[in-house]
């Protein structure tokens, strides 16, 4: 999946405008010469957009519905954003070849549509979804721009006194003036934000903190639910310090449970390694919801793998998969001595069909223990049972050294787990680390006095306090 998102997303992003450019020429060429060849170009040229805009949109979807943020200035919260963007210029392209086969007063209708086509980017560009924020200011301006260089060339159609270096001239400073008020604009929304986010009791370690909380994010009014989510994300980007104490993300599963706020939420909460019972509160709401789309199940099942490798060594699901495991060890082992035993006594002729089950067995035994090492990579009693498993089942000395070597590190107190959400959030966001937010392993530094782990009116944190039997129903629904 990584891989075709890789060849997709920078690949189908330069070469759609190109296949926009080459479907206005064959309209050109339909229109003016109806051949059976340029009809074929015109046909193979719908089919071959059509397929390549459905990848893209899954390319997108894969690339922002996941814990793992995207460190590209593209990369986004909303995946419409970008997709609407390359939709927005292949529409361009296309009428810039095919609009002189029209009258002047034809033009105006295209170029009103794309006038609608910039205005829907932003009204998106309104929840500031780009993960970079300067890349918020230069789209708006770039949008702003457009507009005003689309309403000139209205003009121009009846108006052809202006010199062509006066429109280049306007563009310019249209575009400057865009990014002047587009910066004004989001600054301002950054600033009522953080003043949203930011509640401070007067009193230190104040009981009923929590509550105040609660009552100053009541009083923030949301036109929408995307503009809910809009301040999800744009707190992570500025590190707000109500983000990582999860106290708004809370209130929004309290007030906001919708299917599409519990997943953003989620999403969200996965960034941060501190917080393993609301994760797990999370992923039990999750799944009650039937019919979840493809991107919802794939950041499920994202969200839930990082929170299997967060987990405890020693938790009741570590056991279990330990008892299967070995078990399964033992049973490959005793095959490959007996195997062994008939060989030296050699009662008996050796069959291809025993030397492939034997060899099925062995790699069937193997994955399964590397699953458990991914999901499980500090839990020293799989380790040593998988270096036995190297040395006497597959006779991997090498594989057993590195797993031995693994056992003394862990056994040193090293921390072998690498957290790839708050890897790549620390690689987007570095503040985190740099202003003291958080340190390397995901803990928190720099909080407000709220504790909520001992907060007693936070009915989300009781519930996230699920039993063993929850976990094994959350665990057998997405496996």
């Amino acid at each position: 999946l990584t891989i075709v998102k890789f060849i997709l997303y920078p690949l189908l992003t330069v070469l759609l405008p190109v296949y926009a450019s080459f479907f206005g020429k064959a309209f050109v060429e339909v229109s003016q010469n109806s051949s059976s060849l340029s009809i074929f170009h015109f046909v193979f040229l719908i089919i071959v957009i059509l397929v390549s805009f459905i990848e893209l949109r899954f390319a997108y979807l894969f690339s922002t519905n996941t814990p793992l943020l995207d460190r590209s200035l593209l990369g986004s919260w909303d995946d419409s954003i970008v997709f609407v963007t390359i939709l927005s210029m292949c529409y361009g392209t296309f009428l810039s070849q095919t609009l002189d086969l029209f009258s002047k007063w034809r033009h105006v209708a295209p170029i009103v549509g794309y006038i609608c086509f910039l205005s829907y980017r932003i009204y998106l560009l309104y929840f500031v979804p780009m993960l970079t924020l300067p890349v918020n200011t230069f789209f708006l301006a770039n949008c702003l721009m457009s507009i005003f260089n689309l309403i000139l060339s209205i003009v121009h159609l009846y108006i052809s006194s202006i010199a062509s270096y006066g429109y280049i001239l306007i563009s310019i400073f249209s575009f400057f003036a865009g990014l002047v008020f587009s910066n004004w604009w989001f600054k301002k929304k950054h600033e009522a934000l953080m003043y949203n986010l930011t509640y401070r009791s007067s009193i230190d370690n104040d009981p009923n903190e929590y509550k105040l909380v609660q009552q100053h994010f009541s009083q923030i009014i949301f036109s929408s639910e995307r503009d809910a989510i809009s301040y999800l994300h744009m707190g992570v980007a500025l590190q707000s310090e109500r983000i990582i104490d999860t106290s708004f993300l809370r209130y929004l599963i309290s007030d906001y449970n919708y299917p599409s706020m519990v997943f953003a939420v989620a999403q969200v909460a996965s960034f941060f390694p501190s917080q393993p019972q609301f994760i797990n509160a999370l992923l039990k709401m999750i799944s009650k919801y039937k019919d979840l789309s493809i991107a919802q199940m794939y950041l499920l099942n994202q969200i839930r793998r990082i929170h299997l490798i967060r987990q405890s060594t020693v938790s009741w699901d570590a056991s279990m998969q330990f008892s299967q495991l070995q078990k399964m060890s033992r049973d490959t082992i005793s095959q490959v001595r007996g195997f062994w035993g008939e060989i030296l006594n050699a009662k008996s002729d050796i069959s291809f069909a025993s030397l492939h089950y034997l060899r099925s067995e062995s790699i069937k035994a193997d994955s399964a223990f590397l699953d458990a090492c991914d999901q499980y990579p500090s839990n020293t009693k799989i380790l040593n049972e998988y270096c036995r498993f190297q040395i006497e089942a597959l006779g991997n000395f090498q594989g057993a050294t590195s797993s031995g070597r693994k056992m003394i590190q862990i056994n040193q107190g090293k921390n072998l787990v690498v957290d790839y959400a708050f890897k790549a959030l620390v690689n987007v966001y570095p503040q985190y680390l740099v202003n003291n937010h958080m340190n390397i392993h995901g803990e928190v530094i720099s909080k407000p006095g709220l504790d909520l782990t001992n907060t007693s009116t936070n009915s989300l944190s009781t519930s996230a306090t699920t039993d063993s039997s929850d976990r094994v129903e959350i665990e057998e629904k997405y496996e």
